[in-house]
């Protein structure tokens, strides 16, 4: 375990110890949380590519566009910073959402076009979704905030449609990254990853979020059925995991 990780780590069980008097629900968590970044079935991405992540000038969307349910700063510097070492051109995006990822792509990869899938409103699926996930499927259409940047929205391409039922291989292309955020039934994590594979580059990557212990499906498909290559960024609590196709780690 590299220093800074460790640091993380001690910083987490402290707060933990001080949650369990001032806040006895969040300890709970919490500690569920540490015992999963303990005992998750993936190993930690190596330091010498987590250096070459986090080594990289970001730009973030302006913070007032955070909300329940979209992807935190720690998870946006992250994947922005892997979107920018492998150099993505082409980006698939599976969970649109409100489109605060989208954004945050396409301001940091100016050559990048972002394709993005979501549900179209009153749509609920066609497997199983998780009970959690209901909070955030769309009864009508959602405000997307990459609108308000005309420039990077010429950019960007939205798709509305049942993960499970569109029709990926018709795009006719191979995508440097794809990145997953949609339902994260064991079920859905399983079609949009098989999905994935099919149209990622040889040298391309994956990348997943919420493998941690609040969403089980996720966990619980990557730590069974994830390839070789298939790693958890060493943050507590846990949030993104990352494939790297035939890249042999060698990140720019």
């Amino acid at each position: 375990m590299g220093t800074s990780v460790y640091l993380q780590t001690c910083r987490f069980r402290l707060a933990s110890l001080l949650s369990v008097l001032l806040f006895p629900r969040a300890a709970v968590a919490g500690a569920r949380e540490l015992r999963f970044a303990s005992h998750c079935g993936l190993p930690e991405l190596p330091a010498h590519l987590l250096a070459a992540i986090q080594s990289r000038q970001i730009t973030l969307p302006p913070v007032a566009y955070l909300k329940n349910g979209t992807q935190d700063l720690s998870g946006l510097i992250s994947l922005v910073g892997i979107a920018q070492a492998i150099r993505a051109k082409a980006i698939f995006e599976i969970g649109t959402f409100t489109g605060l990822t989208t954004l945050a792509l396409a301001l940091n990869l100016p050559d990048a076009t972002i394709h993005t899938l979501d549900l179209p409103a009153g749509d609920r699926g066609s497997l199983r979704i998780e009970r959690a996930d209901h909070l955030y499927l769309p009864d009508a259409t959602p405000r997307r905030i990459y609108p308000d940047f005309p420039a990077l929205a010429a950019r960007i391409v939205q798709h509305e449609a049942d993960s499970a039922k569109f029709d990926f291989d018709g795009l006719g292309c191979q995508f440097d990254l794809v990145y997953i955020d949609g339902a994260h039934s064991y079920e859905y994590v399983k079609s949009d990853t098989e999905a994935a594979y099919r149209i990622v580059a040889p040298n391309g990557a994956i990348v997943w979020d919420d493998y941690n212990s609040i969403w089980p499906g996720v966990s619980t498909y990557l730590d069974e059925q994830a390839r070789p290559g298939t790693f958890c960024l060493p943050m507590v609590p846990r949030r993104l995991a990352v494939w790297f196709g035939d890249t042999q780690y060698v990140l720019d």
